[in-house]
């Protein structure tokens, strides 16, 4: 049984040592991929990567810079085709919530410049081309666990996010948009926290408080050894009585 205690000590000061601390470095991402054809024979292409990286103030509070790249493919089968590349950069802001040494939750806020460009092409030949520039934001909560001392696992189920996007065309109008996509969208990505054992631990390795504490199985009324220092100490005093008298 006491073994068994230990393990799950050992286990959760792994996990503490992946935490957030004061001064950390936090290095995020998720990748997305997914493809599909509908009953139009339509095929359906979509990719995107969304990087990021911060600087922990406090136990609570990160602040940083994030990106992202998309591509989206639409393929009909009569020829038509059209592609959609965009990308993003800006900052963000994060607060975290600790529910202990595994789980967490948090809430960010990104916002940064967004542009894309979208092509469309018929047998070939191309009917429309168009780029697009803007600012964006968009705000999220997330799940977070700890996967032992190597990195987090993110999950994420949408959220709030507004984005106003202008053509390069002549004479065209900016556009706005409010999405509210909580409980329809689903992302899952990992992220690690860098330099925080250093501030939570001091130079102590994970489980070294517990390394060297007798994991024996045996009732505790049996006999200690005797502490090989305490013998040293003992004879010590002993001689210095000696010479006293």
């Amino acid at each position: 049984m006491r073994k068994f205690l230990l393990t799950i000590l050992a286990a959760g000061s792994l996990a503490a040592a992946n935490a957030q601390s004061a001064g950390s470095i936090l290095v995020y991402g998720n990748v997305g991929f997914n493809t599909g054809k509908d009953s139009a024979k339509t095929t359906n292409t979509n990719f995107n990567i969304n990087p990021g990286v911060g600087y922990s103030l406090n136990n609570n509070w990160v602040i940083g810079l994030q990106g992202g790249f998309g591509m989206s493919t639409m393929k009909e089968d009569a020829g038509g085709k059209m592609t959609d590349n965009s990308f993003s950069i800006g900052a963000f802001g994060r607060y975290t919530k600790h529910l202990g040494n595994i789980f967490s939750v948090y809430a960010q806020l990104n916002a940064g410049y967004m542009g894309s460009h979208s092509k469309t092409e018929y047998s070939g030949v191309t009917i429309d081309d168009v780029k697009y520039s803007g600012f964006g934001a968009n705000l999220f909560p997330a799940v977070q666990v700890a996967v032992g001392n190597w990195f987090n696992m993110d999950f994420s189920f949408g959220g709030l996010g507004y984005s106003t996007m202008k053509a390069n065309t002549s004479g065209a109008n900016a556009s706005s948009s409010f999405a509210f996509t909580f409980g329809q969208t689903a992302n899952i990505g990992i992220s690690k926290y860098f330099g925080c054992g250093h501030h939570m631990h001091g130079h102590h390795e994970p489980g070294e408080d517990t390394r060297h504490m007798d994991t024996s199985d045996d009732d505790d009324d049996a006999p200690k050894a005797h502490n090989h220092h305490d013998k040293k100490a003992k004879k010590s005093k002993k001689d210095k009585d000696s010479d006293d008298e």
